[in-house]
């Protein structure tokens, strides 16, 4: 196998065999946040899976290698920022701080940087911000098409996948304190006739989680409680817990 050297990045023949190599090697943290910076598929990807501690600025370089690199690569990126707050919930400020780049990776189309990332919100303490970004997403989709149309497109199916993940997002984000209830409960009228019965089922989860914030959803419970869809059912009759 050829020798690499790694007294300066510009050494490195930046392609898979010196990812193999790489993968020999425990690599201290600033040469994975180095390698972390290039625009190599497969240094990206050995430095990110060899991620085992943080940083400001590799958080930072975390929320950057969300957008425009590879699924591969933004659905590790979006591990690790999962991984990093569930063990340290102050790093949810980085979600604030890249606040724009974390409501673009709820509508990724890979759906497992949109649960990583819904997953780390939950960490997010009273943030209106947040709240604001997620319904207007939800609105724009919302005015793009007819949710309670179950005819199926690749345009319809692209929004409802988007639609779900942002609803997702909003469950794990509302607070007692909210500024602006009422657009809850217009967004719970409208999303709860979806043609869709997963979005229902995410209605019934943020019916559940107003429920536990001391709002008052009777009415919301008994009607999705006799849903068509059991799922549904299933949803609105549970406690609220992880879904």
């Amino acid at each position: 196998m050829k020798r690499y050297k790694f007294n300066n990045l510009k050494d490195f023949d930046t392609n898979s065999q010196a990812a193999c190599y790489l993968s020999g090697l425990n690599l201290p943290y600033k040469t994975l946040i180095a390698l972390l910076k290039t625009n190599d598929f497969h240094l990206k990807h050995f430095a990110l899976i060899n991620l085992n501690s943080i940083d400001d600025q590799g958080m930072d370089l975390l929320f950057l290698n969300l957008t425009g690199q590879d699924g591969k690569i933004r659905e590790c990126a979006s591990s690790k920022i999962k991984d990093f707050i569930s063990d340290n919930p102050k790093l949810s400020s980085y979600l604030e701080k890249h606040s724009d780049i974390t409501a673009q990776s709820l509508n990724d189309i890979n759906p497992q940087v949109c649960r990583n990332m819904v997953d780390a919100l939950r960490y997010i303490n009273n943030n209106d911000l947040f709240i604001e970004k997620v319904l207007k997403k939800i609105n724009s989709i919302m005015n793009e098409v007819d949710i309670t149309n179950a005819v199926k497109s690749y345009k319809f199916n692209k929004q409802i996948f988007n639609l779900y993940w942002n609803l997702y997002a909003l469950e794990n984000i509302l607070h007692k304190q909210m500024k602006n209830p009422r657009q809850i409960f217009s967004l719970i009228n409208t999303a709860s006739k979806a043609g869709n019965y997963t979005i229902r089922e995410r209605i019934a989860k943020i019916v559940l989680k107003m429920d536990s914030l001391g709002f008052d959803m009777v009415e919301y419970k008994k009607e999705l409680s006799q849903d068509e869809n059991f799922y549904v059912r299933v949803a609105i009759s549970s406690s609220h817990i992880r879904g």
